[in-house]
């Protein structure tokens, strides 16, 4: 998906950059005046929602991590709470 993503976009930025004709249609059919406007709005979308995007991915890691130490550091409580057989709990 994410190779599929990156293509288009380049694929986009390929024909804007040989027909630049067709970045100032699509801009008139969407209602702003310069084909250099309606990219630099689209891009500041992508842009926003990028960011969004890793926002989102980044507190998902942070809650992960935050439950892994949780883990770690319960199952160590545990351990050492549990006495072994060189503390004496052996027969």
């Amino acid at each position: 998906l994410a190779f599929c993503a990156w293509a288009f976009v380049w694929i986009v930025g390929g024909v804007a950059i040989i027909f630049p004709d067709a970045t100032t249609n699509a801009a008139r059919a969407v209602g702003v005046g310069r084909g250099a406007d309606l990219v630099t709005y689209v891009s500041l979308v992508a842009l926003f929602y990028a960011v969004f995007r890793l926002l989102v991915r980044t507190e998902r890691t942070e809650r992960r991590v935050t439950e892994l130490v949780r883990e770690i550091a319960l199952d160590r409580m545990r351990r050492e709470e549990t006495p072994g057989p060189k503390d004496g709990g052996g027969a």
